[in-house]
Parts: structure tokens; sequence; C-alpha cells
């Protein structure tokens, strides 16, 4: 059996889904930017499930060649990918930019799902399952400003996390119509650290919750390719999610990054 990487798999929701994945005795690749947090992360798995096959990867998201070296650790060590969730993300409060150049959020939430899956896509065995995490949050975005995507003339941290959400939408229905068993989920609401740096106060489900929706759609036998699930149903995402003509521009937009 081939492993599931989960990209943000550290902490959170990603380190949840990893863990129920390990649990069940799935083969996953932990993924973090910090080697450190990640060595312990798999250290604590491999105790827990002795008999579960973990590896971990290390690379910031928001640089290109650190998305390639995933690709280059997966096909030297594996092989082959049975799927993957691309679950990393960010919430910032301020306009901060990557070495890059990118609005953080439009880097790490918007781009870097799109650069993992192209850089893992040969690796993936057919039919290319990949899980993009999106959010509730992605109905707040009721049209794109194509000249102000990055937020240099105004920035708001919420807006710029829902249309990066709409944007994993966008992708996955994207990418299913070339070929990809990719579908976008909203895993729910859950007490994370990004549900604690956007919205001061709220409460969540524990990560579990979610987590338990992302390795549901990682694992299940047949998915609907291009399908929104609002956790565990598939449901209808937005109106903008739905415009055919907003996917082929979302897409062709990211691949214009490189």
């Amino acid at each position: 059996m081939n492993p599931v990487l989960v990209t943000g798999s550290t902490d959170g929701i990603g380190r949840a889904a990893a863990t129920l994945l390990a649990s069940a005795g799935r083969s996953v690749i932990v993924h973090g930017k910090d080697p450190a947090k990640g060595a312990a992360v798999v250290s604590e798995l491999r105790a827990r499930y002795p008999t579960a096959a973990i590896d971990l990867v290390t690379a910031d998201l928001r640089d290109p060649d650190a998305i390639a070296g995933i690709a280059d650790a997966v096909r030297d060590r594996h092989g082959e990918l049975d799927a993957l969730v691309n679950n990393a993300g960010v919430y910032m409060r301020e306009r901060v930019l990557t070495p890059e150049g990118l609005e953080t959020t439009f880097a790490v939430n918007g781009l870097a799902p799109f650069r993992v899956t192209r850089a893992l896509a040969s690796l993936l065995r057919p039919p290319r399952r990949v899980v993009y995490t999106a959010s509730v949050a992605h109905f707040s975005t009721d049209s794109i400003d194509w000249e102000d995507l990055q937020g240099e003339r105004h920035y708001n941290g919420y807006a710029a996390y829902s249309l990066t959400k709409l944007g994993a939408v966008l992708l996955a229905r994207g990418l299913a119509d070339r070929g990809f068993e990719a579908v976008s989920l909203h895993p729910g609401v859950c007490a994370t650290k990004l549900l604690a740096a956007g919205f001061p106060g709220s409460r969540g489900a524990p990560p579990e919750h979610c987590g338990r929706n992302e390795a549901r759609l990682a694992t299940i036998d047949r998915v609907e390719p291009g399908t929104y699930y609002d956790q565990t149903a598939a449901g209808q995402p937005s109106r903008l999610a739905r415009d055919p003509e907003l996917v082929r521009r979302w897409c062709g937009m990211l691949h214009s990054f490189g």
C-alpha cells in the first residue's frame, strides 16, 4: 500500500488526519516546515502505531524549490502515492510578503496547493486522488478582483482567506476536468491555531472531527471528481465556484506563476 501525504500535518487538522490514517494502518507521509517539530510528530506516531509506516518531508510551502524537494523525496523513498491531502494553510491578519514577493495567504493557501499537486502528479497512482481543504468561508467571496488578488490596494485578512478557499474549490474542479480524482472539502470548524488567529474567541470541535473528514476523503473507495464536500456529504459550493469560466481563469492564473 502506497502512502498518503498530508501537507501541514505537524499541527491541527492535518496532524489529526495523519494520526487517524496511521491508526487505521495506512502508510502516511507527514509534512511540516520545521524539521524538529516534524521529527517529534513522526516519533510520537511511530510509538503509538508501531505497525504503521510513517515518513516525514519538510518544506516551506512558500518556496517553490522546497516544494520540488518534496517530490524528489517521495520519488526516491516511495515511488508512488495513493493520495495527496493539501491541508496546509494560514490566516494572516496583516499583509506579509514571502521571500518570493507574494502575499503570504495567497502563496500558501492559493498557489502552494497547485504547485504541490503539479510536483507530485506523476507520482499519484491512478485515479490520482487529491483532496483540497477548502472552507465554508469561500461563500463570503462574491466577486474576484483579478487586478488585486494579493491585496496590494486593500488587504483584509478574512477576504484574503476566503478568496483562497474559493480557489481550492475552483482548483479541484479544474483538475477534475484534467483527469484527477480531485475534490474539495469544508472539514468543519475545529479548534486550531488558525481558528484562534482568524476568529479570536471562536469555539470549534476537536481537530479530530475535521481530521476524520480529511482522512475519509483520502481513502474511501470512490469520490465524484470535482465535488465539494461539506464535512461528510457532497454539498453545493458557492455560485462563483460553479462557474466554469472562473474555474478556467483561476487555474490559468495559477499556471502563470510557474
